[in-house]
């Protein structure tokens, strides 16, 4: 699906954090947090 032009720009002022974790058995996870910032 193609992001329309403000769909875009709020992307690209978007800050994204990979937040990376195991289970008991080894077994990696990675969620993504993503913060709006205003410049």
């Amino acid at each position: 699906m193609a992001l329309n032009r403000k769909e875009t720009e709020k992307l690209l002022k978007t800050d994204i954090v990979y937040l990376a974790t195991a289970d008991k058995k080894g077994n990696p996870h990675v969620k993504s947090i993503w913060f709006e910032t205003s410049y």
